[in-house]
């Protein structure tokens, strides 16, 4: 799943340098320029995506992590990506992929609550703790310019901030 985060980065930088998308990803995606954002986000998220049995989970993620990076856009204009928003994307991405690991590993821990508004406030909690740590352990790594690094680069960023939420929750659960 990470390697879907660096395709994402890489495919927003050739979209915003004037490319076509077929460079980074081996698909054209230049008609997504100036088209309404929602449309873009699925068809970007679509066209990153593996066909194996993570598809939905990804699409779901990159869809997530861009309508995040991208709120209030209302057209999507690639050569308006910033550095900063493609820092964003890719740490709400990894943040999307922690969180749904950590919720499918609770075997329904959240469900466990009588009231369903515990049970949202409790992943709502939590989706905030797993935001804070991911920046933490993936921004400092990432510096100021994300566009720098090749799509296996950021895949490796990704499995090692990864690495070391995982890491970092285990020692404070044996506390």
């Amino acid at each position: 799943m990470t390697g879907a985060g660096g395709r994402l980065v890489s495919l927003l930088s050739d979209l915003r340098g004037g490319g076509t998308g077929e460079e980074s990803i081996g698909v054209d995606l230049s008609r997504l320029k100036s088209a309404p954002t929602d449309y873009a986000i699925q068809e970007i998220a679509r066209a990153i995506a593996p066909s194996n049995g993570d598809r939905e989970r990804i699409i779901n993620g990159l869809q997530a992590a861009l309508s995040r990076a991208l709120e209030g856009s209302e057209v999507f204009e690639p050569e308006g990506l910033s550095e900063d928003i493609l820092v964003d994307v890719l740490l709400n991405y990894l943040t999307e992929v922690v969180f749904e690991q950590v919720v499918l590993d609770s075997d329904h821990a959240f469900e466990k609550a009588e009231d369903p508004e515990v049970n949202v406030k409790r992943e709502g909690e939590l989706f905030e703790v797993v935001e804070a740590s991911v920046d933490k352990h993936l921004h400092p790594l990432l510096g100021d310019n994300v566009s720098q690094f090749s799509a296996d680069d950021l895949a490796k960023l990704q499995r090692d901030a990864l690495k070391e939420v995982w890491e970092e929750w285990d020692a404070e659960v044996q506390e």
